[in-house]
């Protein structure tokens, strides 16, 4: 089948992939896929990193770094809304920068995958230990993938309303907690009716006790607890109502996404000196156990296992159409554009699983060998490609803009992002920024320098090896095409 035989056209003229899937996610689900994409060790699990560098600074820094995601999440929602398909950004990147690029992406996805897995399973190895200490670290990763294949193959409207309630668990925990912690700083509750107020945040050393160096060194843990966001978008090629769903959902997510981290990283810095935070467990558990919650480390035990198992199933999701799409524009082997009976990209839900059960081995590995803080480590080499992949968003997003206004449609854009292009740029001048100071810091270095390895060795490979599989490809392709529009006219 030839690329022109894998293409639909919009309302718009424009050429896109015809994907076929079925269109059975609402609002709801898309919100609630991109919340759970984005909230799960990064904030249970990773927080402690970021304050520990930071101090109260920390909220300076979720601050930047979320006001770049809201720029990148609008700029994708005005593409997404006017050309939705499965693949969002990859698609894009391919469609209005270079095919290298979204080839790079989706290949190299595969490392970032096993990287964010990796770390999600030592948060599942350490949250199962408080109740088994002699559990082995692969029980709980094992009968999660167990799990997230049995969803993943299901229709798909089962898997978003699955991730639906999943994702609802941790919002109701975050929410729960900001609303508790208020209780103690304007009421005090727990602490005797003595209000904690907020002087906490400025009275242990000011806002920035380890000087700015501290807040900058934090910002690396803060992107990797925004990634993900962007995954709303993969959503669109199976939304019920693209151009109504996927525009609520890029406005309420990037908003709540904010709220959540913002409002929790807020209230835990003002009821706790940030120089002890971390050293009396979760703070999350401290919160609630400071107002009595009874079995408040097991309950938050419980929310921290449904994240994993949540932003695990929403990465698992994503990756599988992201491939699908990719497939479908040549630039993946066509297994991958294989579909199940329940209308599935299952040739993509079985390379994610695979590369899981790859990531599963690695953390064993790690583990085993006593590698210091292999957190650390997934998410310093992750988070270059996190970045570039937000880079190619505002990109390609500058070039999509160009386009239609060069071809006079720009009045057919139903989802504009706003401050174009000044936004774009402002954006793109944090993540720069952002990267620079990766480089001068030696704990995030390691992400820098493979990165662009990466990308170069990605770069030859391509050229090389993938354009000649390609064009081998099309043409084996056109001359089947050939030989059965000759064989139908006979």
């Amino acid at each position: 089948m030839s690329d022109i035989d894998n293409k639909t056209s919009t309302d718009s003229g424009i050429q896109i992939e015809k994907e076929d899937l079925n269109r059975e996610l609402k609002s709801r689900h898309i919100q609630m896929i991109a919340l759970g994409a984005a909230i799960g060790v990064g904030l249970f699990y990773g927080s402690g990193s970021v304050i520990g560098a930071a101090g109260p600074s920390a909220l300076f820094g979720y601050v930047f770094v979320g006001i770049a995601i809201f720029i990148i999440m609008r700029c994708l929602g005005e593409m997404s809304v006017q050309e939705p398909v499965s693949g969002g950004y990859i698609s894009f990147t391919s469609r209005y920068i270079h095919p290298f690029f979204a080839w790079y992406m989706i290949w190299t996805g595969i490392i970032v995958t096993l990287m964010v897995a990796g770390a999600e399973f030592i948060a599942v190895g350490d949250y199962l230990r408080v109740w088994w200490p002699d559990c082995p670290i692969w029980v709980g990763p094992a009968v999660m993938i167990v799990i997230i294949l049995v969803i993943n193959i299901s229709v798909v409207k089962a898997y978003g309303e699955l991730e639906f309630w999943l994702s609802l668990i941790k919002v109701v925990a975050i929410i729960a907690m900001i609303l508790v912690g208020l209780m103690i700083i304007i009421f005090g509750v727990g602490n005797g009716g003595e209000p904690v107020g907020i002087s906490n945040i400025w009275k242990h050393g000011g806002m920035f006790p380890n000087g700015v160096g501290g807040w900058v060194s934090s910002l690396m843990f803060i992107v990797f607890a925004f990634s993900g966001t962007e995954f709303v978008a993969n959503a669109a090629g199976e939304a019920a109502d693209p151009a109504k769903t996927i525009r609520s959902a890029i406005n309420q997510v990037t908003l709540r996404i904010l709220i959540f981290y913002i409002g929790a990283i807020f209230v835990i810095l003002s009821i706790f000196p940030w120089n002890e935070i971390g050293t009396f467990g979760s703070p999350f558990v401290a919160v609630f156990s400071q107002v009595g919650i009874p079995f408040a480390g097991d309950i938050l035990n419980i929310v921290c296992i449904s994240a994993v198992l949540s932003m695990l199933n929403s990465v698992m999701y994503s990756s599988s159409r992201q491939w699908f799409n990719m497939s479908l524009q040549g630039e993946a082997p066509k297994a991958l554009s294989k579909k199940s009976k329940n209308n599935i990209p299952i040739g993509g839900v079985l390379l994610l699983l695979a590369v899981d059960v790859t990531g599963i081995i690695i953390t064993l590995i790690l583990v085993y060998t006593d590698t210091p803080d292999p957190f650390a480590t997934f998410t310093s080499v992750s988070v270059f490609n996190m970045m570039a992949t937000w880079v190619f968003i505002l990109i390609a997003h500058l070039n999509f803009r160009k386009k239609y206004t060069k071809e006079g449609r720009l009045d057919d854009i139903k989802f504009k992002a706003p401050g174009y292009p000044i936004l774009n740029y402002v954006a793109l001048a944090q993540l720069v920024f952002i990267g620079v100071t990766m480089c001068m810091n030696p704990g995030t270095r390691i992400g820098m320098i493979i990165g662009p390895i990466l990308m170069t060795v990605a770069y030859i490979l391509y050229r090389t090896v993938w354009v000649r599989f390609k064009a081998k490809n099309q043409a084996i392709a056109e001359a089947a095409s050939q030989q059965k529009q000759e064989a139908d006219k006979q």
